[in-house]
């Protein structure tokens, strides 16, 4: 179990800027934009789920990997796709992980090459739900 420290969305790009609270649907976070569309979005890559301890080791910032939920205390390196979670109102099951994209070389002085891995989950949303931070995040497995 854990918790949701930052709910994010950007009109498209990095950051992602926190918002107190965001409707979770099938495309992911209301209001929140993708810049390439055909990479990121839609319904199996609606949300992403990045740990605040990968973004902490990695010296940066929650949002800065454009994630739309940061959570803590939710050990997402034993997680794998298909896990269902419940995050906040709403239910949501990892799809794939996310490799980091060329976008996130903005941040070349403080990512290291080995952030394969790490990058992590895209999600489908299986139930709709507000998501605020705070929230508790915890597998439904």
């Amino acid at each position: 179990m854990g918790q949701v420290v930052q709910v994010s969305i950007s009109q498209g790009g990095l950051p992602k800027l926190p918002i107190f609270e965001g409707f979770c649907g099938p495309l992911g976070i209301e209001g929140d934009r993708h810049a390439h569309p055909r990479i990121h979005g839609g319904p199996d890559k609606a949300i992403l789920l990045v740990g605040m301890e990968i973004v902490e080791e990695l010296g940066l910032f929650a949002g800065a990997l454009g994630e739309n939920l940061t959570s803590i205390g939710l050990d997402l390196r034993a997680l794998q796709p298909g896990d269902r979670l419940r995050a906040g109102e709403a239910e949501i099951q990892l799809t794939t992980l996310r490799e980091p994209c060329k976008q996130l070389a903005v941040y070349r002085k403080t990512l290291p090459c080995e952030v394969r891995g790490i990058g992590g989950f895209y999600a489908r949303v299986l139930q709709p739900g507000w998501i605020r931070a705070g929230d508790e995040i915890s597998s439904l497995e």
